[in-house]
């Protein structure tokens, strides 16, 4: 009974403390957990930089760096952890303009900033003696300065170049530096020859004493050289002998390198003392030129030339000259007697002459000296060229220029070889000039010739540029394109008398005494001078006619249609004209433009209207003009009037005794037909008031040219 009892007790107790640990199984499973969780993962939230390491302040066009800079990552967390700067984006500033930069940090989409500041550019100063001391002008030589003797201290290098001074080539000939004094037979006259220094040399390898600087192409390389002038000197002209030694032709010298007299900053912050040199140098090893700047000013006491590195592209320097009292010459044409001379213009003086980008960079095999030399393949019978080469595509601007010597006082006879395809006359787009005077006597004349379906491109025509007196001596003779370009071929001088001038010229310092009526106008009426104040001989004969005109010059030209050889388009070209109606006529526009002119009476009157103009057809006037007058087509007066190509104005008067009431009126010219040269509208009154109205231009529109009560036109035969 007791072993019993006791095992009765024991599995009691084992059941029990099954079902209590099964009780706390069953609320553990039951129950919220006692374990808190993990943290979310930090995240970025802004980025520091510490730039205590760091080089904030730069010298101008110094390397930026960013060594010493340390880059912090701010978490969400409060914590801060290091950044490899491999990880960021860093800026870079722009080291060439002085003042303050910032400098942008990004790492993860974060953005921080820190200020550098880059100094102003310091100009090195040039030190040392002058390489040039100046006391007084010489008639006889230039003042050299070897390029190789420029104090080059503190330039930078280009790559692979291990010395700024380079020997010419083995087979060159050097040019002594030095030359002697011009003796009686060379001239020493102020214009006169300048003695063998150099500058005339054959291009290829002529070296002045053997060397000659270079590699000196590194942007902001900054250097010169000094001048000592005793006096100051006015007139100076600078000829830099350089060279391109590089790969690729130097198209604008001005954007190689600046060049300076006298650097200096005003008051404003400008910089003053660049000189202009636009030049255009070839590539090619010692293929020496000289670029010539001239009327210079060297001041009393020293002057500084210096030089200012644009880029890598840099001219080779073998010296510059300065001529002080003396002509730079550079070509001269000499003429001792009477007979005819042709010129070419291909060995005229090139300095300040370029070929337009466009054909230069068309046609780089043709570029000779900076020019465009154009072989010359199928000329029109008959018609040569100088060498079988013309120059061709002129820059605007573009000037050629050489001396004229004359033993004695000489008549000269010249005139201008040229052709184009299409319609051009060469006193519309060229000057001419000797000895600073302009030649005021160009044939307008059009030049237009040759077959371009035949390939024949250069039929040469010989514009009369006049006959002058020109005294003995040198006098600068220069050719200069105003206008549009064609090809040119040269210069025919006819000597006509030496000694004593011919009848036949003109002075050239007194060309306005023989302009035809220059200080006034032709009336087309009456051909009288219509200055009435007029003293001059010429214009004893005056106007009795009391007339306005109205010069084709001064037309609004928004409704007239340029010829398609011009561009076509809107508008007209003015070119001068010795025998037109103020000196100047207008042309290249076509079929359907129209002119506009507004009249204001002042009193009811009658007027005859007449026109001036010529052509290079043979045409009458009704096939190529309807005239109107408010409106309503006028009767021509003389509508079988005729045009004809013989380079002659024609005054017609194209309506007769129009009735015009007190008021504004407008006259239209309507151009139906073909092209002609237009110089004036004269608008003369044949009874009435004795100053019955005023003109003005206008522009052509069909309300404005059509106001109420139209005038009545009047029929010649009534």
């Amino acid at each position: 009974m007791k072993k019993c009892s006791l095992k009765r007790m024991l599995t009691a107790l084992l059941l029990t403390i099954a079902l209590t640990f099964g009780s706390i199984g069953a609320f553990i499973g039951c129950g919220s957990p006692t374990v808190p969780p993990a943290p979310p993962a930090a995240t970025l939230e802004d980025i520091e930089l510490d730039t205590s390491a760091v080089k904030t302040t730069f010298a101008f066009a110094e390397k930026f760096t960013y060594d010493g800079l340390k880059v912090k990552a701010v978490m969400s967390d409060d914590s801060k952890k290091d950044v490899p700067l491999t990880d960021c984006r860093i800026s870079e500033p722009n080291m060439e303009m002085e003042g303050k930069r910032n400098v942008t940090v990004t790492y993860s989409g974060k953005t921080a900033r820190y200020a550098i500041t880059v100094n102003p550019r310091v100009f090195p100063e040039i030190t040392g003696d002058p390489l040039l001391t100046i006391a007084e002008e010489n008639a006889s030589k230039a003042f050299r300065v070897e390029a190789e003797d420029i104090d080059m201290t503190g330039v930078v290098k280009a790559n692979g170049v291990t010395s700024f001074v380079a020997d010419a080539p083995v087979e060159s000939e050097p040019v002594a530096p030095e030359t002697p004094e011009a003796t009686a037979d060379e001239g020493t006259e102020e214009g006169g020859e300048q003695p063998d220094d150099g500058s005339e040399a054959p291009a290829y390898g002529i070296t002045s004493g053997g060397k000659y600087l270079t590699g000196f192409g590194v942007r902001f390389n900054y250097f010169g050289f000094k001048v000592e002038a005793a006096q100051e000197f006015t007139g100076v002209t600078m000829v830099m002998r350089l060279a391109n030694s590089g790969e690729s032709n130097i198209q604008n010298l001005s954007e190689s390198v600046n060049i300076f007299l006298n650097r200096s900053v005003n008051e404003d912050g400008d910089v003053e003392g660049l000189l202009e040199s636009t030049a255009t140098i070839d590539a090619g090893l010692c293929d020496w030129r000289d670029i010539v700047i001239r009327n210079l000013t060297l001041d009393e006491g020293v002057n500084y030339f210096t030089f200012d590195v644009l880029g890598s592209q840099v001219p080779d320097i073998d010296y510059i000259d300065f001529y002080v009292g003396m002509r730079y010459i550079s070509t001269v044409f000499e003429f001792s007697e009477t007979g005819e001379k042709f010129v070419d213009l291909e060995d005229f003086d090139t300095e300040k002459a370029g070929t337009r980008p466009d054909w230069a960079a068309a046609h780089p095999d043709k570029i000779v000296n900076g020019l465009g030399l154009e072989p010359v393949t199928k000329e029109s019978e008959g018609k040569t060229t100088g060498r079988g080469t013309s120059i061709a595509a002129l820059m605007g601007g573009s000037e050629l220029s050489t001396t004229l010597r004359l033993a004695q006082n000489s008549t000269v006879k010249l005139s201008f070889k040229a052709a184009k395809v299409d319609s051009y006359y060469v006193d519309a787009n060229w000057d001419f000039s000797i000895g600073g005077y302009k030649l005021r006597f160009v044939e307008h004349l059009d030049i237009k010739g040759g077959n371009p379906g035949a390939g024949m491109y250069w039929d040469w025509f010989e514009t009369d540029l006049g006959t002058y007196n020109i005294p003995a001596g040198d006098h600068l003779f220069t050719v200069k394109n105003t206008g549009s370009d064609c090809n040119i071929d040269g210069i025919t001088f006819e000597i006509l008398a030496v000694g004593e001038y011919d009848v036949s010229g003109i002075p050239l310092d007194d060309q306005e005494t023989y302009l035809p009526h220059n200080c006034s106008n032709v009336c087309m009426y009456c051909d009288g001078c219509t200055d009435l104040e007029c003293e001059r001989e010429e214009c004893a004969n005056k106007c009795s006619s009391q007339h306005i005109v109205m010069e084709a010059e001064a037309l609004d030209g928004t409704t007239a249609v340029k010829r398609d050889d011009f561009g076509g388009g809107t508008g007209f070209n003015i070119g001068n004209n010795n025998a037109a109606s103020g000196g100047q006529s207008t042309y290249a526009f076509t079929k359907g433009s129209i002119f506009a002119i507004k009249l204001t009476v002042t009193e009811a009157c009658a007027i005859d209207i007449w026109v001036r103009l010529y052509s290079d057809k043979t045409e009458t006037f009704e096939q190529n003009f309807v005239f109107k007058m408010d409106g309503v087509v006028l009767t021509q007066a003389n509508p079988d009037a005729v045009m004809t190509p013989n380079q002659q104005w024609h005054n017609v008067c194209v309506a007769k005794g129009v009735q015009l009431t007190e008021g504004e009126h407008v006259f239209v010219m309507e151009v139906v037909a073909s092209h002609f040269d237009f110089d004036c509208v004269s608008f003369n009154a044949s009874e009435g008031a004795a100053t019955p109205l005023t003109v003005a231009a206008m522009a052509y529109t069909p309300e404005a040219t059509e106001p109420e009560g139209p005038a009545t036109p009047i029929d010649p035969e009534a």
